[in-house]
């Protein structure tokens, strides 16, 4: 009695929305080759899935209802979104003009179904108080950390914006309204991606947020 014997086994994952991935198996019995495949979604369902350059990423809109969502309730807030799924959630930006063409075209949607006009979105960045002074300086415009020298010849570290994902390494891919100085010396410290049905996806700075925007699944 002839025994199949397994050539072949892999991952043939895909980079599409769903982030599907494709096991297989390729057999052969001596007469024919039968090729066998599973499917398993990468990220669950209301997620969308992102290939970046050192990780891979799931993204999801979380809302609050009632108030707005000051900075430092952002971790809360998606403690309480990702009990809704049993999964562990933390805030998210976005690292690539696919992210954020998804997640604009995920919150226009939103906006639509619950008949809202406009609305913001928190983008994971809140300017320094350092750079509440200086805004428009190169480091304070900047998501990087970067070392200056200082008079005493002592090296200091510089940093424009509080975040929460440390794997967005620049603003590259952010449509700012006008840049990343903006709202400074008016008390608007929290970036946000604007949704009003025009603007949508375009970043500006506020004092708070109504939507706490995108979240990662771990």
């Amino acid at each position: 009695m002839l025994k199949k014997k397994i050539c072949f086994q892999g991952d043939a994952s895909t980079t599409t929305d769903d982030g599907m991935i494709q096991n297989y198996t390729i057999t052969y019995d001596n007469t024919n080759w039968s090729f066998e495949t599973f499917s398993m979604a990468r990220c669950i369902p209301g997620f969308a899935f992102y290939r970046r350059s050192n990780i891979d990423w799931c993204m999801a809109i979380g809302s609050t209802t009632g108030a707005n969502t000051s900075f430092s309730r952002r971790e809360p807030v998606c403690e309480k979104y990702g009990s809704s799924y049993d999964v562990t959630v933390t805030v998210s930006g976005v690292a690539s003009a696919e992210e954020v063409e998804g997640m604009a075209y995920q919150l226009n949607k939103l906006r639509e179904r619950n008949g809202i006009t406009s609305f913001n979105a928190f983008a994971d960045a809140q300017r320094t108080d350092e750079c509440q002074l200086t805004p428009t300086t190169a480091d304070c415009m900047s998501i990087n950390v970067r070392k200056c020298q200082s008079r005493r010849n002592r090296f200091i570290k510089v940093q424009g914006f509080h975040t929460v994902d440390k794997t967005v390494e620049n603003f590259d891919c952010y449509r700012f309204m006008t840049d990343a100085s903006a709202g400074a010396t008016e008390g608007k410290q929290c970036m946000v991606m604007i949704m009003d049905g025009v603007n949508n996806g375009t970043v500006d700075f506020v004092e708070y947020v109504f939507f706490v925007a995108v979240y990662r699944d771990w």
